[in-house]
């Protein structure tokens, strides 16, 4: 803060309110210092007493993404799963900002920027959240770019740090999930006429089969019947 045409007699004084933005740190006492000419601008018979020294004790507001959440223990690639998540403030100050919650497929149980997004949710509608209340969201996510196996659902609670906090660490909550694999269709059994007439309908048929890990469950999709020539098939095969 830069005062500017301060007249100050010998022996005389001056006094300045300002409003100060406390950063985000953890709670508890802490130092604040005051520091008068911190750029040295005027011409001092001694420089080294421009600092006196106050303390303050800071409370904060803390959000933490509480053991709540659920899903289900497994969930096919490609498929959906319903989710749930209780965010709770354990702190006395409301947590007057909006921030979003993520949702995350990690290797691990800790969250970084190697693991892979899922979802996200605004909470807007849910803030500000007063101390020791709590919300709680439901949704269905989709399990993609990602391989079968064993992983965790990670839900992060503000992830970008929207909210300022006494205690950033406590926001990831890992719930053990496997991914399974998906299902993989081929065409065989296919019949054909030997021969057929241009401008009439013949009858063929075809078996679908399902050779991968993963089951289809009521499963909606379309089959195609192409009529190529022989050339046509001799260069796709080639290519």
């Amino acid at each position: 803060m830069l005062n500017r045409s301060i007249s100050i007699d010998p022996g005389g004084s001056h006094t300045f309110n300002s409003d100060i933005n406390i950063p985000n740190t953890s709670s508890g006492y802490k130092y604040l210092l005051f520091k008068t000419d911190n750029y040295d601008n005027i011409l001092e018979s001694n420089e080294d007493n421009n600092i006196t020294v106050s303390t303050i004790e800071l409370s904060g507001v803390d959000a933490i993404l509480t053991i709540e959440a659920t899903a289900s223990l497994t969930g096919q690639l490609g498929n959906s799963v319903d989710v749930s998540w209780t965010v709770n403030n354990i702190g006395t100050e409301t947590a007057k900002a909006d921030w979003r919650d993520y949702i995350y497929l990690s290797d691990d149980e800790y969250f970084d920027e190697n693991d892979t997004y899922v979802s996200n949710n605004w909470v807007g509608s849910n803030t500000p959240l007063a101390g020791s209340e709590s919300y709680t969201v439901e949704r269905s996510i989709n399990i993609r770019n990602t391989e079968p196996g064993e992983q965790y659902l990670l839900f992060v609670a503000d992830r970008n740090n929207e909210q300022n906090e006494t205690n950033e660490t406590d926001n990831v909550y890992a719930l053990p999930f496997t991914v399974t694999a998906p299902p993989n269709l081929t065409v065989t059994d296919t019949t054909t006429p030997e021969q057929g007439y241009i401008g009439t309908s013949t009858l063929v048929s075809w078996t679908v089969k399902n050779i991968g890990q993963g089951a289809i469950e009521d499963g909606y999709w379309y089959d195609y019947v192409y009529l190529l020539q022989i050339q046509d098939t001799i260069m796709a095969i080639l290519d």
